[in-house]
């Protein structure tokens, strides 16, 4: 299941799903597309054995956003979302799964920001569905989102930014009183002359331990991880910050009851300007967190200068030998963005000891291509840089380790 995006082409977050056969075999299923003016269409697909393919939903629904359901006669494929417009591009999971609940850490509603909330409800029954929202001034819930009815089949979009004003920080919760929904954010920034998209899938459950690889406070720009807190109960939360070539620095906060914590990391002396660093995020005591981390770039920064991801959950139950499918924005016949590829690829080892993890490309008429293999300490992340990808150009790619592993592509 994916929400979120834009229908038509052209417009601020146009949406493409990309489809990835990790197997040998042809598989074959359909794709459902419906619009928030009540429009549907389902189109047959095949994917070839080891092969990508890019679906463009929107224009045969119409309407102003669009959600879809991908249907398969077989395993071993991934799915996944990219939106696109004249202000930027964004990319994030879909869902296997409805869920009762959905968190969002991040969002801003300040200088004409639009805040816009996906609920899809694939299923048979009725949802009904509450919003709450946590700001600086407070926890908001508003009228308007209390018990919106998404009937089967339907998506009904929200738009935040029309009732919680001016404010610097949103974090969302949505909680279905009956059924269960699919949840996207899809924030628009166009300010200043800082401009940028950011598309994301909720996140359905709380983790007490999330990665951040490879962020970087950017000269002139601020960059920024949100903690949030959905719960009536306290979270005593810790950050470490692990700049490359200097020492980690610590950092700790107290979360109330349904509040974040706006980590701002380019404010902080002991984190150097420049340095790539690894953020964990570690409940010390309370139920757990969401988290988010958003980047602003000066304006003189190519587009899209502004842009916010989720964090990497870290489970208790991760398999050993995880296998990890990162495709970029389109693929090589059909690149969403022109010269959009991933840049650089960060493996995420949580574990007590060292990972081997070998990363490979997924080209079609060859199968899986070896790119490279690196060592990952405990604790700790490594990066596959920019000289080794450039080989792979827009291919999907694979990250198969010793022991579990998360991984974040950097897409550039």
């Amino acid at each position: 299941y994916c929400a979120g995006g834009t229908s038509a082409p052209g417009s601020s977050a146009a949406t493409s799903i990309n489809l990835v056969n990790m197997t040998a075999a042809t598989v074959a299923g359909t794709m459902t597309s419906v619009s928030d003016n009540g429009a549907t269409k389902t189109v047959g697909l095949s994917i070839a054995g080891r092969t990508e393919i890019v679906e463009i939903p929107g224009p045969s629904v119409g309407g102003n956003l669009v959600a879809t359901t991908v249907d398969l006669d077989g395993g071993g494929v991934l799915v996944t979302e990219s939106v696109a417009g004249t202000l930027g591009w964004s990319e994030t999971a879909c869902s296997r799964s409805t869920a009762p609940e959905w968190y969002f850490a991040s969002g801003s509603t300040i200088d004409g920001n639009t805040l816009t909330l996906s609920l899809y409800n694939p299923t048979s029954t009725d949802a009904v569905v509450d919003m709450t929202f946590a700001t600086p001034s407070g926890v908001s819930q508003p009228q308007p989102f209390e018990g919106i009815v998404v009937a089967p089949g339907a998506l009904v979009i929200e738009h935040i930014d029309a009732y919680v004003q001016e404010a610097p920080s949103v974090s969302s919760i949505v909680e279905a009183r009956t059924g269960a929904v699919i949840a996207s954010e899809l924030e628009v920034e166009s300010s200043n002359g800082v401009h940028g998209v950011s598309v994301r899938l909720g996140v359905p459950s709380l983790f007490k331990l999330w990665s951040l690889p490879d962020s970087v406070d950017v000269p002139g720009g601020a960059t920024s991880i949100t903690v949030f807190n959905p719960t009536e109960i306290p979270d005593k939360v810790e950050a470490i910050v692990d700049p490359q070539g200097s020492p980690p620095a610590k950092f700790s906060a107290t979360i109330g009851p349904r509040s974040a914590w706006v980590f701002d990391t380019s404010g902080q002396t002991r984190i150097p300007g420049g340095l790539p660093f690894l953020a964990t995020i570690r409940v010390l005591s309370g139920p757990g967190v969401v988290v988010d981390r958003t980047v602003h770039a000066p304006s003189s920064f190519a587009a899209p200068q502004f842009g916010a991801v989720s964090g990497l959950a870290v489970g208790p139950a991760m398999p050993a030998g995880t296998v990890v499918v990162v495709p970029g924005p389109g693929d090589q016949a059909h690149p969403i963005v022109a010269g959009a590829r991933v840049s650089l690829l960060n493996v995420v080892n949580p574990g007590t000891a060292p990972v081997r993890a070998t990363v490979w490309a997924l080209a079609e008429g060859e199968g899986l291509v070896r790119l490279g293999e690196i060592t990952v300490g405990p604790g700790s992340s490594t990066s596959l840089g920019r000289s080794v990808l450039e080989h792979a150009r827009r291919l999907p790619l694979v990250v198969s380790a010793s022991g579990p592993v998360v991984v974040l592509e950097d897409l550039g």
